[in-house]
């Protein structure tokens, strides 16, 4: 009888240690995280690196399309979701959203957790941007920043003697870190003659998304340096 009930705890004991390496060997389990939004929306379904990759373009009949060899085209953005989506990132409110511009699914990147960044591009009235966007499990926004673009009414010129270009931008991509490189321009106007001299200002961002899918920038580096500009 001593024997048997021996034999049995030993049993009961391997048996508790094969489901304890059982568990180990599984690890922790992969966190299940919700689609914001499909991918059927996207014409760039596992991400761009940089902007670069979406800086260039094409319409034809009235249809977005990224400038590659096939014919696929962005597709547009309804006008709830605009709504939904836009006001926070565009600064701008309902009626200019509804009737003025016109926006496209670009680009879903590499997931944060479970915080979902797209980059969608807008157009309207004066005005030509790509933005970037959190989104959490439900599809609802909760951080935005502009990659590119913005107002677009042309130069502007202070005292007839002074121009600011629109700035020159560059965004690239790593998880949840986004690097941005900027240069913006200065001149001395004078359209008589064909190159003039420039300030140009070099400055570089830090861009992070934190695990709640807010986008934090900082600045980590600055230069300023002078060069001839030509017309």
């Amino acid at each position: 009888m001593r024997q048997y009930f021996f034999l049995l705890g030993l049993l009961i004991l391997l048996s508790c240690r094969e489901k304890k390496q059982e568990s180990l060997d599984e690890g922790p389990k992969a966190t299940t995280c919700a689609e914001a939004l499909p991918d059927s929306l996207f014409y760039y379904k596992k991400g761009v690196s940089s902007t670069e990759k979406i800086d260039n373009y094409m319409w034809s009949w009235d249809r977005f399309f990224p400038n590659t060899p096939d014919s696929i085209s962005y597709i547009e953005m309804t006008a709830d979701e605009k709504l939904k989506l836009l006001p926070l990132v565009l600064h701008r409110n309902s009626y200019w959203l509804k009737n003025d511009i016109r926006s496209w699914y670009v680009s879903k990147q590499e997931r944060v957790g479970c915080i979902q960044p797209i980059i969608i591009e807008a157009m309207g009235t004066d005005f030509a941007a790509q933005a970037l966007i959190t989104l959490d499990e439900k599809g609802n926004y909760i951080s935005g920043m502009y990659l590119n673009g913005g107002e677009n009414s042309g130069p502007l010129e202070e005292n007839d003697s002074i121009t600011l270009l629109r700035p020159i931008k560059k965004c690239f991509f790593d998880k949840n870190i986004i690097r941005s490189f900027v240069l913006n321009i200065t001149v001395k106007s004078d359209h008589n003659v064909q190159v003039v001299p420039a300030t140009v200002d070099s400055l570089t961002f830090i861009h992070e998304i934190d695990s709640l899918g807010f986008i934090t920038t900082k600045r980590i580096d600055s230069a300023r340096y002078m060069r001839n500009y030509r017309w």
